[in-house]
């Protein structure tokens, strides 16, 4: 397979975050692009070079400066953006990448400075937010943040824009869903202080399981809320966490 590298915006090439930053955070695992290529047709495809489901980590320690929005977090950014074949979009447009739909609690943040969003920047609606960013096609790698047990998952969107974001015509967009876990220690143990099981993992449990989120979904299948998550959680919570 034929990974390239097209130039637009600048062309702004990977910055030294170690040495600017005082410190860059894992990755949380070996990287694992996700490949972006667009055919002949002007149609995108879009695929992860090893599909599966990647582990929200915890910091050995508290970061300083811009890395400090992840503290008190699990994140990850193993998944990377990565050019597939040699492609470039038309003169006077560009590549956008955006958030179609995202599972509650997931927060996303630059991983390097590009274009006008600086390192560690909330992304995909993150505190307030724009859905998307321009990409300028340089690997990029940004993080992935949740402050509560579960699975999470988003849905991701490429497409060529114009300058002011609107569509091309002539070009289809590609999507792809990318999925992140934070697996508790012991299932029942949802909330704060965790290693202690109380009426606040209850209470994170009932909540999140009446609305549907993924801090409730603790047994399969995945995505459907039933009596075989409750059991999981009461069979846990009388167990006690090790």
């Amino acid at each position: 397979m034929m990974r390239g590298r097209f130039v637009f915006l600048g062309g702004l090439a990977m910055v030294g975050v170690g040495s600017v930053f005082g410190g860059l955070p894992p990755l949380g695992g070996s990287m694992n692009h996700v490949l972006v290529h667009l055919d002949g047709t002007g149609a995108f495809s879009l695929s992860v070079e090893n599909p599966g489901v990647m582990e929200l980590v915890e910091a050995d320690e508290a970061f300083t400066g811009p890395a400090a929005v992840l503290n008190g977090t699990r994140f990850n950014a193993q998944y990377g953006w990565l050019v597939s074949g040699l492609w470039a979009p038309p003169a006077g447009t560009g590549v956008r990448i955006e958030v179609v739909e995202a599972d509650p609690g997931l927060r996303f943040y630059a991983g390097r400075a590009f274009g006008s969003v600086s390192f560690m920047e909330p992304l995909h609606w993150t505190e307030g937010s724009d859905a998307g960013f321009a990409w300028d096609g340089g690997m990029l790698h940004n993080y992935a943040a949740v402050t509560a047990p579960g699975s999470y998952g988003a849905t991701f969107r490429v497409s060529i824009v114009t300058p002011s974001g609107e569509p091309v015509d002539g070009y289809t967009p590609g999507e792809i869903g990318l999925s992140w876990a934070w697996t508790p220690d012991c299932a029942a143990d949802l909330a704060e202080p965790f290693g202690v099981l109380d009426l606040m993992d209850i209470s994170a449990f009932v909540s999140s399981f009446v609305v549907r989120e993924p801090l409730a979904d603790l047994a399969l299948p995945d995505g459907v809320f039933d009596l075989n998550d409750i059991a999981v959680f009461v069979d846990a919570f009388v167990g006690g966490c090790p």
